[in-house]
């Protein structure tokens, strides 16, 4: 599997160049839960955006922020989305695992949703640096 490397390509034009290689593709993501009141983050049309890109879909849950969806709620929003067989990850780092896995070592796996998301997978796969 390649190195994971920040990318700042929307992700529909990434999956579209990927898929183009004929690459598995796996997306791990987790978002924040908007308020109540507001409707900045409308989980259903970001998520509709992945629909028939990825060969796999991973949901979870950032633990560094209590802002985070739940699980429940993404997969209510996947169903909306009509994304096939989300699968849950119990945390970021079970997350990207279970998505290196399926996406095997040619493949690639990409992670959206929040940067505090990001932030944990990157820990997660040992990159510390930071640019």
């Amino acid at each position: 599997m390649r190195s994971l490397r920040p990318n700042t390509l929307p992700a529909p034009r990434l999956s579209s160049r990927w898929a183009a290689l004929a690459l598995p593709l796996a997306l791990v993501c987790g978002f924040g839960a908007p308020p109540a009141a507001a409707r900045d983050k409308q989980l259903p049309e970001m998520l509709a955006a992945a629909r028939g890109r990825f060969d796999h879909v991973l949901l979870t849950r950032y633990g560094s922020n209590q802002r985070a969806a739940a699980i429940p709620a993404l997969l209510d929003a996947c169903r909306q989305a009509r994304l096939p067989n989300p699968q849950v990850a119990d945390s970021p780092t079970a997350g990207l695992a279970t998505a290196r896995r399926l996406a095997g070592r040619g493949g690639v796996v990409v992670v959206a949703g929040s940067f505090f998301l990001a932030a944990e997978v990157r820990r997660a796969a040992g990159i510390t640096r930071r640019r």
